[in-house]
């Protein structure tokens, strides 16, 4: 497949950056692709079946500033529980296809990550910097995530 010039060629990426703070979407599908509706469609219900624990929860903002050349996104902390969720996003112009983000978590605790996506799981040791590596392989691009603090 052509790879896409930018976040608004692909409408998923777009409708992604808002489903951490925002409790609705609002898009017109009339103007998208079936291609387009399907992913976008794919990401809402899985969206769904998590946002009652992300608007539970307290959203901060990790990685960096956005400048389309980034690595920038949102942590779901619930304070209450040992999980929570990311949305990362790798920006069009960024080179680095894997980054160490700073998240509120404490250094040397174990935290399985769950691509809510792909459904694969991978676990990792928070560093004493209190990051954890993240890789997407193509820009721009995003990742959904689950985490759980064991």
């Amino acid at each position: 497949p052509k790879e896409k010039a930018s976040g608004i060629d692909r409408p998923v990426y777009c409708a992604a950056t808002a489903l951490m703070g925002t409790p609705e979407f609002m898009a017109l599908p009339r103007f998208y692709s079936a291609e387009a509706t399907r992913e976008i469609r794919a990401l809402l219900d899985l969206w769904k079946t998590h946002r009652v624990e992300i608007f539970t929860g307290f959203v901060f903002p990790i990685g960096d500033e956005p400048s389309n050349a980034s690595w920038t996104g949102f942590q779901c902390l619930r304070p209450e529980a040992n999980f929570g969720h990311l949305m990362v996003f790798r920006e069009l112009h960024n080179a680095e296809p894997s980054k160490a983000l700073k998240l509120r978590l404490r250094a040397g605790r174990s935290v399985e990550l769950k691509d809510l996506l792909t459904g694969k799981t991978a676990t990792q040791v928070v560093s004493p910097a209190g990051t954890i590596d993240l890789a997407l392989p193509r820009a721009p691009d995003f990742g959904f995530f689950r985490y759980t603090v064991k």
